[in-house]
């Protein structure tokens, strides 16, 4: 917050003629030092004509809900998948605060602080909040490309559900719900590391986005992999029609088996001022995931002896729709999810107990958008996960109830405010 302030202080003082200089060596605010480097910077830029901005801006999510049912046997890790029936309450799904600065005309930075769910808490109880963003863009390094150095937003939401770099995302209702690899945790909005983004063409209709970061999302580094995300669209059809793809990898473990993730993902969109219509799908390729037990070949409904790790494979599937009706005013949305963590899940193995390979999840969401104001969005919306046991491969590791269909089904009215 410091930072944000001084460097906001530094702009003002320079676009004010350093008339709050004074001000600020008398408050022990800035040395000597610094105050003549404002002076030195100031002229510089009125010399060549380039002049610094920031700006100030915020993004906030309130929701106040009802759990009117919950799964009876707590399964999922959503946000609402563990609190029981009848909840309620008021709560901040995410808050923004942000600052962006144009250091000269090829240089730019950016820093967000946020708190993003009711986890995000000091030892007290109190919200916390944590660096989301941390980065300085060097733009046109050559022609057509920016590279990103710094905590910043991934290649996998480009398209997705975030807008904070200059995405065109097409689901555009973040806040209600992450995209679909973002909320089922096969993809991570935010890392560490150097970023290109690059467009071809004038007009922008084709570009890429390459990134090599820690792969650790907003927390530090913990080990010495790295992760690689590559993504390339089109825009066609005057940029109505989009199609963007996405692919990423990571290793996690060498010793004593390798492990690793490989995520591929294709969305396709066709989007105008009234209507967009969208489709993703995905597939995770996870190499040694976890271990199984092969079923006893005599008595099928024990355990043998032979072991051997899981080649799991996700695999998920999003659609949804935005009709404006009054544009800028009101509109209607709605989405549907299809998610299977392993598609290679065999009701002839034993899986441990934390495993949960053979539950299959739909979620589905659907609201009105109201803005009665701009950056202001009352959103009433329904938000509901179902789960599906694929197979009984648990057999008496897990309760029957495990393989009952069930969902968690939750009544919302989103508040959505940007302050800019």
């Amino acid at each position: 917050l410091l930072t944000i302030i001084l460097t906001a202080i530094r702009a003002q003082a320079q676009q004010t003629n350093n008339d709050l200089l004074p001000l600020l060596l008398k408050k022990n605010l800035i040395t000597q030092a610094e105050a003549d480097s404002i002076r030195a910077s100031g002229q510089s830029q009125e010399k060549t004509g380039i002049k610094s901005r920031g700006k100030l801006w915020g993004v906030v999510y309130t929701d106040v809900i009802y759990k009117a049912h919950a799964d009876s046997a707590k399964r999922g890790n959503l946000q609402y998948s563990a609190q029981p029936k009848d909840s309620s309450g008021l709560d901040f799904r995410r808050i923004f605060l942000g600052y962006n600065f144009d250091i000269s005309d090829r240089f730019s930075s950016e820093f967000i602080l946020a708190h993003e769910t009711p986890a995000d808490v000091l030892q007290s109880g109190n919200r916390a909040v944590f660096v989301k963003a941390a980065n300085i863009r060097w733009k046109n390094i050559f022609p057509g490309a920016d590279l990103v150095a710094g905590l910043a937003s991934t290649p996998a939401v480009f398209f997705a559900s975030e807008k904070i770099n200059g995405g065109s995302n097409l689901w555009t209702y973040r806040s209600v719900e992450r995209s679909i690899a973002d909320q089922r945790k096969l993809a991570s909005s935010s890392d560490a590391g150097l970023l290109l983004q690059g467009h071809i063409g004038n007009k922008g209709n084709f570009g890429y986005n390459f990134m090599a970061a820690n792969g650790s999302g907003t927390k530090p580094e913990g080990d010495k992999f790295k992760k690689l995300y590559g993504e390339v669209y089109g825009k066609f059809f005057n940029q109505h029609l989009v199609i963007d793809l996405y692919s990423d990898f990571e290793r996690s473990k060498l010793t004593p088996y390798q492990q690793s993730k490989a995520l591929f993902k294709a969305l396709i969109g066709w989007q105008t001022e009234r209507f967009t219509l969208g489709a993703e799908a995905l597939q995770q390729l996870q190499q040694n995931a976890s271990i199984y037990t092969e079923g006893n070949v005599v008595n099928p409904g024990s355990p043998g002896s032979h072991k051997d790790t899981v080649q799991a494979v996700a695999f998920g599937l999003s659609f949804f729709a935005k009709w404006n009706l009054l544009p800028g005013k009101l509109a209607v949305f709605a989405r549907y999810d299809y998610f299977n963590p392993d598609t290679r899940f065999s009701k002839n193995n034993f899986y441990s107990a934390s495993y949960s390979g053979n539950t299959v999840q739909r979620f589905i969401t659907a609201g009105i958008d109201y803005s009665p104001a701009k950056n202001v969005h009352l959103i009433p919306n329904i938000w509901c996960n179902q789960y599906e046991a694929s197979s009984d491969a648990y057999n008496k590791v897990h309760d029957r109830s495990l393989l009952q269909k069930d969902y968690d089904f939750v009544y919302r009215l989103t508040i959505y405010y940007v302050l800019r």
